[in-house]
């Protein structure tokens, strides 16, 4: 079964970590909002 690339990191994204705080960094987009603003490829 074949996967696109956005439908791999979604499953992974909570595998993410960052090391400071999101409300240290206001202005970095997490990956998580990221990839939820992505169109679905099937």
């Amino acid at each position: 079964m074949s996967s696109s690339l956005s439908g791999v990191l979604q499953r992974h994204r909570e595998d993410v970590d960052l090391s400071c705080p999101p409300a240290e960094m206001p202005d970095l987009t997490s990956l998580s909002t990221v990839l939820d603003r992505l169109p679905d490829q099937g």
